[in-house]
């Protein structure tokens, strides 16, 4: 059986220096050691249009959730532990076409949550 091996580009290849190796290689283990431990990432909130796919992205930090929205669809992460909460949409599905305007709705672990629509 023949093996392929990808080849990434070394630091030394790159012209960093022995400093920026080591702290990369610090980031790396102060990262494999917060995984190990169960610590969620941390984001700030953006706003992302890609030219390349078209896609809009936004991602919002609030009190209890850190929601990630790709072309509408909202998906719902826990803001203290990072565990994935639920998804929803900007609107609630029994928004009539009418409506300009919906209070925002999600569907999360403990059931569906929606305010209603306003016109």
């Amino acid at each position: 059986m023949e093996q392929h091996a990808l080849l990434f580009p070394s630091p030394t290849g790159t012209g960093a220096t022995w400093w920026q190796i080591q702290w990369s290689r610090l980031r790396q283990r102060l990262g494999a050691m917060l995984n190990r431990l169960g610590f969620g990432g941390l984001v700030k909130p953006l706003v992302f249009d890609d030219l390349v796919t078209g896609q809009h992205l936004e991602i919002r930090v609030s009190e209890f959730f850190t929601t990630i929205s790709v072309d509408g669809r909202d998906y719902y992460f826990r803001r203290l532990n990072g565990a994935f909460d639920g998804t929803g949409m900007g609107c609630c599905p029994a928004c009539p076409p009418q409506m300009t305007t919906c209070a925002p709705w999600r569907a999360s672990a403990l059931g569906h949550i929606a305010d209603g629509c306003r016109g």
